[in-house]
């Protein structure tokens, strides 16, 4: 079956019984979809074969003849209707002789390659895996079912015509998916439930997909949020819309639209049940679609949330969205489609109430911070989380912040916002005038199946406006397990704690939670919350203290030993120790992983005793290459789920040479998400013939069979399959060879070359290692005895031999010094596939590949056959760069992000985007502006070979201190004429204003932005490359590894007027620090402040001074 993007091209081939004549034959293809498929509603195309395709309509043009065969290009407009096609043909060569026949059919998708699409975005639309708490598991092998969940919607079920004439459109299509995915009000695919009693969950959306379908499309049980949004994610996948998974925590189901959220304990701390609906789910998950939205107004395309777990309904339906993203941040609830709900989602503020007898008597909390405290996705190229948070809101607190919240109340609540006091309420401060601070911490890392030990920090504020005395605080504590939507059960634990606190006296109380109290009690979260309310006897008055606590079940433990590759054993190990106090018992184990094992593997594991380990061994054998995931799943009476996954990514088998006849019109090998068949469909049919004279006959056209072609990888879209090839000067007009096309076969080289995520214009290879070209000549075949082929690869100014900037060598043998090779892989009628290999020393950068056809039966001819760029190959033993570990040339030269480390995390991550569009071709600009090129191109080219040479050539080029570089660096705080560093997200960002202002540099840089664009730019160039941070770092510029710091007897550091200094750490080059106590002279008792104009001690740099460090 072919699938094919709309806005983009594909080729068939027809095949008929007499070579095609175009001026006499006349072809008219229709392509139809839908019931009743009409011209009007776009659900039938009619079009002529043409020469040239014209403009965004369906088109069928830039054919070919070759004998019987007729190859023609078929377009599809950026607006056509997605779904199932037929497509048929019409012949006709004059009155009377009209036939028809169907050629086949094909999918239609939305098309995120292509620029004239409503989605374009490719990230979200390849990786098959997201992560919440768990793994997902999407696979492909859902075309079908697709379209009959569409298909079951209450629109197609009322007006099927009219129906899937809005399948062009995505925004239509997105709220048709998200309610059919919930049954509440259409029946279709899951079914919603919240009753806590369920067995094992599911980890993947092709079951519950499968299920529908086997079932005759009766709605699967059961489903929640993560469940509604993985099927969808998956559904809007599959329909060509860039997808991804969002979760926030904290998220408020906010019915009626006020903006509040209220929250009730009562005075033993337990949280009580409400009748209202409004609530606050400990986390909630929805999804995000990349569109354009023509709907709105300019500014709101990107992404948009769409919601398909059922809250409420939507013009009728349970369903919601799409809502931009954009317009919740700014406030536009105004905007289609819920974007009030959203808003309300991920910012209602939240009142927490003291009830006694049934009666609200106190607030005991406003907040305004604690809804959408964080919402975050899965990293692109990670399996970690992405905080994007700021993509739904300003900062808490902040005027933005505050300004948009009474904005979109406004909107909201219209006359009724001047009665809602509790919206100032929000916007106001804290409790300040409590007398105490009340903080709950764990005290381990909390672990279920193991006793509970928060521990109570309390401490007296003295600058509370309060009597002098002691403070008597009587203490309520309860514990309950949270639902996710909102609420709890019934208490597990209760305790009482009676404190006194002397006037600013701080006190520690450690509590007990026994396992016992919870190990039988529903808790399918694995959520506690800890709650507490102090009643102060003197004022009265009450406060609240919360802790929630999330029980991590015992750690599962996976490892792969070996590099994987498809077809190839992999040796799997799977280790898990039971940390409860009591045995896991029936344990049973599931593994699953798409693209690794077809289905599910089943084990019973028996019984696992306290504090034993259990450790499993197994083979697999991978049967796709790219990134996937092997999910483990181990369940017990005890525990339901303990879950585990291992990143694999499996690496294509090694190339077997084929002979021509073997291979397919599609790359088996390539990741190719466009086809889902790669064998070709042939039909034969019987079409008649015409009346003709006695003595002559008249051969009408018949069709004979059709080919479908499968479009060439996505990663190389821009870049057609077969090039034209031109003719060198000089070379002579007769001769009997004569090259016609050329294909450079991108998705078959890219994969091994470990380039086919690079997005350029030109093939990428590297070095020391073979590619495959194949050449299509016009009249005869290559005769190996009488015709001989000679190379040519040249890169830089001026190419030379002696210089290894040119390469010359032939199907026969090496012609020159040079080592590349040539080698015959295949040969066809009027094809040639040859090998070529570069050696792991040759010059990196842009080459120009021609050719030299000699023949003994005419003339030599040359031809240029394009160009591709060379990179240099951690992966051959022979590169200098070479890195013998798979993992890490992953991490070192494929993955496009890093992480900056702080003292205490990793707070400040490095996207490199080494993938962006051509940013490869910027990195070669750098490259030639640099002054070793200025100086002397020729040698500079000759010696690009060098790993090292081409390090010190980066270096400089990343600051622009001698030179016209990247990056200008600044430390002066005032970035009013650029950027600040810390406000650069990405490197690409910054390598394309250069480039786009004719290489000046861009301001501003500090020291982990150089590393950063440095790091991008060696590893597009193959080089493996890391960012390293070093704490306390000397900048030793005299050399005699002593750094002198000078400290009055105040302990205010002094200016030197030596350069020499002491970074404290990545995120500037000069910061205060602490000067250590015993430093100090006996007068200056810390904490001391700073002078005016110095700068203020750096909490994080406080340590004891290297001995090495002299004080003055």
């Amino acid at each position: 079956r072919l699938i094919v993007g709309h806005g983009e091209s594909f080729t068939i081939q027809l095949h008929f019984n007499r070579p095609f004549h175009s001026g006499t034959d006349y072809i008219t293809l229709v392509a139809e979809t839908g019931p009743e498929p009409t011209v009007l509603l776009g659900t039938r195309a009619t079009f002529l074969l043409t020469q040239a395709r014209q403009g965004n309509v369906w088109s069928a043009s830039d054919f070919t003849i070759h004998a019987n065969s007729l190859f023609v290009s078929l377009f599809t407009p950026a607006d056509a209707v997605i779904g199932p096609y037929t497509l048929k043909m019409e012949i006709s060569q004059g009155p009377g002789h009209s036939t028809t026949h169907p050629l086949g059919t094909f999918i239609l998708l939305f098309n995120p390659w292509s620029a004239g699409i409503t989605c374009s975005q490719v990230t979200f639309l390849l990786f098959s895996l997201f992560f919440l708490e768990i793994p997902w598991k999407f696979e492909e092998d859902i075309i079908d079912i697709r379209f009959e969940i569409l298909n079951k919607s209450l629109y197609f079920l009322e007006s099927p015509s009219k129906d899937y004439s809005q399948w062009s459109n995505v925004v239509y299509v997105c709220r048709v998916v998200s309610a059919v995915i919930n049954s509440n009000d259409d029946s279709v695919v899951l079914q919603g439930s919240w009753r806590e009693d369920y067995s094992q969950g599911w980890t993947g959306s092709v079951a519950i997909l499968r299920q529908w379908a086997a079932r005759g499309g009766q709605p699967v049980r059961y489903g929640q949020c993560w469940v509604f949004a993985a099927v969808t994610c998956t559904v809007m996948r599959c329909l060509g819309v860039p997808t991804r998974v969002i979760s926030n925590f904290h998220s408020a189901h906010n019915v009626d639209a006020n903006l509040t959220i209220d929250t009730y304990y009562d005075q033993h701390a337990e949280m009580l049940p409400t009748q209202k609906r409004d609530k606050i789910w400990t986390f909630h998950v929805w999804n995000e679609c990349w569109m354009i939205r023509k709907d709105l107004p300019p500014g709101y395309n990107g992404w948009q949330v769409l919601d398909p777990t059922p809250q409420q309904t939507s013009s009728g339906s349970f369903h919601c969205g799409p809502a931009s993203v954009k317009a919740i941040r700014e406030g536009k609830v105004h905007l289609p489609y819920d974007t009030p709900f959203v808003y309300a989602e991920v910012n209602a503020g939240e009142v927490v109430w003291l009830l006694e007898d049934g009666q609200a008597q106190e607030i005991l909390a406003h907040n305004i911070s604690s809804i959408g405290k964080e919402i975050s996705t899965k990293m692109v190229g990670s399996d970690q989380s992405q905080n994007i948070t700021s993509s739904y809101k300003y900062p808490e607190g902040s005027a933005e912040e505050r300004s948009v919240f009474t904005k979109a109340s406004w909107k909201m609540l219209g006359p009724w916002r001047a009665s809602s006091p509790f919206l100032d309420l929000l916007g106001s401060g804290g409790f300040e005038d409590q007398p105490a601070q009340l903080q709950l911490y764990p005290t381990r890392k909390p672990e279920w199946g193991q006793d509970l030990l928060p521990k109570l920090h309390a401490r007296s504020l003295a600058d509370t406006a309060q009597p002098q005395g002691p403070i008597r605080l009587v203490v309520h504590f309860c514990a309950q397990t949270l639902l996710h939507y909102g609420g709890t059960w019934e208490p597990l634990w209760r305790q009482i704690v009676h404190l006194t606190l002397d006037f600013g006296e701080k006190t520690q109380w450690l509590l007990l939670l026994p396992y016992n109290n919870y190990r039988n009690k529903p808790m399918d979260e694995k959520l506690i919350c800890v709650s507490g309310i102090a009643k102060v006897e003197e004022t009265g008055r009450s406060m609240l203290v919360l802790k929630d606590i999330s029980l991590g079940p015992p750690h599962l433990s996976t490892e792969v030993s070996e590099r994987a590759e498809v077809g190839k054993a992999l040796r799997f190990h799977i280790s898990l120790t039971n940390t409860l106090l009591v045995a896991l018992s029936h344990c049973t184990m599931v593994l699953q992983g798409s693209g690794l094992i077809n289905g599910q593997i089943t084990n019973d594991l028996g019984t696992l005793v306290a504090g034993h380990t259990i450790q499993i061994q197994l083979d697999l054998y991978p049967i796709k290459a790219g990134p996937h995931q092997l999910q483990v799943l181990i369940s017990s009476n005890e525990i339901k789920e303990i879950k585990g996954y291992r990143y694999i990514f499996v690496h294509t088998a090694a190339k077997k040479n084929r002979r021509a006849s073997e291979k397919t019109s599609c790359d088996l090998r390539s990741k190719q998400w466009w086809c889902s068949s790669h064998a070709a469909f042939g039909v034969s049919w019987s079409l008649g013939g015409g009346r003709g004279s006695r003595h002559s006959r008249t051969i009408f056209l018949k069709l004979q069979a059709i080919q479908l072609f499968c479009g060439e990888q996505p990663g190389n879209r821009r870049q057609p399959p077969r090039h034209k090839v031109g003719k060198a000067h000089g070379a002579a007009e007769l001769r009997t060879k004569e090259v016609a096309l050329i294909n450079l076969q991108s998705s078959w080289n890219n994969a091994p070359h470990h380039t086919e995520e690079i997005s350029s214009d030109h093939l990428l290879v590297c070095r020391g290692q073979a590619f495959n070209i194949t050449l299509y000549f016009r009249n005869q075949t290559f005769q190996p005895g009488l015709d001989n082929i000679i190379f040519l690869a040249e890169t830089g100014p001026l190419p030379n031999l002696a210089k290894g900037t040119q390469a010359v060598f032939s199907l026969a043998g090496h012609r020159g010094p040079s080592p590349w090779i040539a080698s015959l892989e295949t040969t066809g009628a009027t094809s040639l596939e040859v090998s070529l290999c570069t050696p792991p020393m040759a010059a990196v950068g842009q080459y120009l590949l021609k050719v030299h056809i000699e023949s003994l039966q005419g003339p030599v001819t040359a031809y240029q056959l394009g160009e591709f760029i060379l990179l240099f190959n951690p992966w051959c033993s022979g590169d200098a760069v070479y890195l013998d570990s798979e993992p890490q040339r992953q991490e070192y030269v494929v993955n496009d992000y890093s992480f900056l480390p702080r003292e205490q995390e990793l707070d400040l991550s490095l996207p490199l985007e080494l993938w962006t569009e051509n940013i490869i071709d910027i990195c070669l600009e750098l490259l030639d502006k640099s002054l070793n090129f200025q100086i002397d191109p020729a040698t500079d080219y000759a010696l690009r070979g060098s790993p090292v040479h081409v390090s010190r050539v980066v270096c400089p080029m990343i600051n622009s201190n001698d030179d016209r570089g990247v990056l200008s660096g600044d430390w002066s705080e005032n970035y009013s004429d650029g950027i600040s560093p810390v406000e650069w997200t990405g490197s690409v960002a910054i390598l394309k204003q250069w480039h786009a202002t004719g290489c000046q540099p861009v301001c501003y840089g500090q020291c982990w932005v150089f590393a950063a664009v440095m790091c991008t730019v060696m590893r597009c160039l193959g080089i493996p490359t890391q960012v390293i941070t070093n704490f306390d770092s000397g900048h030793d510029t005299d050399g005699n590894l002593i750094i002198d710091e000078y400290y009055d007897n105040t302990g205010r550091i002094l200016e030197s007027k030596k350069e020499d200094s002491v970074w404290a750490n990545p995120t500037s080059k000069k910061q205060g620090r602490t000067v250590p106590t015993s430093l100090l002279p006996s007068h200056a008792s810390p904490p001391f402040s700073p002078a005016p104009g110095l700068a203020s001690p750096n909490p994080k740099a406080g340590r004891q001074l290297n001995p090495d460090r002299m004080i003055f």
